[in-house]
Order: C-alpha cells, then structure tokens, then sequence
C-alpha cells in the first residue's frame, strides 16, 4: 500500500457528495447501530480529508501478526461476528493470531466492527470481569 495510489486520489478526488455516500458506506459497515452510523459518518466528514485517506492507508500497511510474537503476557481479544457468521470470525482470528503465546478470544455473536456500539452491555460486562 502506497500513498500515492489510484484508491488514494479517488478518494482525495471526490466532491462532497460522492465522499459523503463513501463515509455512509464506511460507517454502515462498522456498526449495525444506525445512531452510531451517522455519528462515524459525522467523524469521517469532519476530518481532514487526506489526514483521513492517509490514516486509512497506514492502517491498512500495519501487520502485526509476526510483532505479537514478542508479546508474553496474556492477552483478552473482544472478537465481532458481523458479518461473516461467528466460523468465519474464528478462523480469521485464530489465523491473525497464531503467534500470540497466550490469550482468550470472546467473540460478541452479532457485532460488528464497533462491538462497544453493537452490544454495549455484552463489551462492558467483558472489560470489567477482566480487569477484575
């Protein structure tokens, strides 16, 4: 992934309303709770616009999966399944992490992306029983 990229200048190259519907897209895709939806969207149009395209790229480069070999405390993974099914979850998380020592993953049955948006109670029972 470059930063100077055809996906890249299509997106800087956007009028508002062409970029609008992307950020739609995007958030529709992250949260299945349409509040939150407009509140991403929101997040999206108020940003910088090639602070945004950029940062999207840089996450999209980031691969961690030979990093978290380093890593040798245990780990807790809050995991969504939306919108691929609980099977499909597993096995792109138990792939992303095969070099993890040692951690737990609880997958939120019906979440997507933002599972704090998603099963709000479901994530904070999760965080605090493990903080505990």
């Amino acid at each position: 992934m470059a930063y100077e990229s055809p996906w890249n200048q299509q997106m800087l190259d956007m009028d508002e309303a062409s970029f609008e519907k992307m950020a739609i897209q995007m958030a529709s895709g992250r949260t299945l709770t349409f509040e939150k939806q407009e509140q991403l969207k929101n997040w999206i149009l108020q940003a910088d616009r090639e602070t945004y395209v950029y940062g999207y790229t840089d996450l999209l480069k980031l691969d961690v999966r030979d990093a978290i070999a380093k890593i040798k405390i245990p780990v807790v993974i809050l995991a969504a399944t939306h919108p691929f099914g609980l099977e499909a979850a597993k096995k792109t998380y138990e792939g992303q992490y095969v070099k993890l020592e040692s951690y737990t993953i609880d997958y939120a049955e019906g979440a997507s992306h933002f599972i704090m948006y998603d099963e709000p109670e479901w994530f904070h029972a999760k965080v605090v029983n493990y903080i505990k």
